[in-house]
């Protein structure tokens, strides 16, 4: 597993959302979840986010080819506790498990944007190339309700916990 990079939001505005069809992004996300660790996402009710969902958690991993952009996660760490502790075979009280929780996170975010990404290759014919991860402590705002209202938003619950995902533009600068 790479090692994400660390960064941290600026402030301002969301990057642009990217028009990808949010059943193409929920299917992904899904098909991720479902293929790294046996985990079903529910569509959130009237409440996407629970009380005490805890600090969200930013995973974005970039990506080039016929256009450029950026998948988004925003999730607890608390899940990436839960993955990690499948993906690892480890014990729920093992203080390990939350050692790798980030990592589970960017992996689940780099997961989903190839299965995003191989997808998407078809429709607009050409090559996807993806960068490594990178995560923050938490996003611009740390508010669950401001990221739920972040233009191309799809919120899922799993095990309980919110997972938020969107596709945007990517910053024109960096390694592409």
């Amino acid at each position: 597993m790479n090692t994400p990079q660390r960064f941290f939001s600026g402030t301002g505005a969301p990057p642009a959302p990217i028009d990808v069809d949010h059943n193409l992004l929920v299917e992904s996300l899904i098909q991720a979840l479902e293929t790294m660790a046996f985990l079903s996402a529910d569509p959130p009710d009237d409440h996407p986010i629970p009380p005490g969902a805890g600090t969200p958690f930013r995973v974005s991993v970039s990506f080039h080819g016929p256009f450029r952009g950026m998948l988004q996660l925003d999730a607890p760490l608390a899940l990436g506790e839960t993955l990690a502790t499948i993906l690892f075979c480890g014990d729920p009280s093992d203080p390990e498990m939350a050692m790798h929780a980030e990592d589970s996170l960017s992996e689940l975010g780099n997961v989903t944007c190839g299965l995003l990404l191989r997808k998407l290759s078809v429709l607009h014919g050409g090559h996807f190339e993806l960068q490594v991860p990178k995560w923050a402590p938490e996003p611009a705002s740390p508010d669950w309700n401001d990221l739920t209202a972040i233009p191309g938003t799809v919120a899922l619950r799993v095990e309980g916990l919110p997972l938020l995902a969107r596709v945007t533009e990517c910053p024109t600068t960096g390694a592409f």
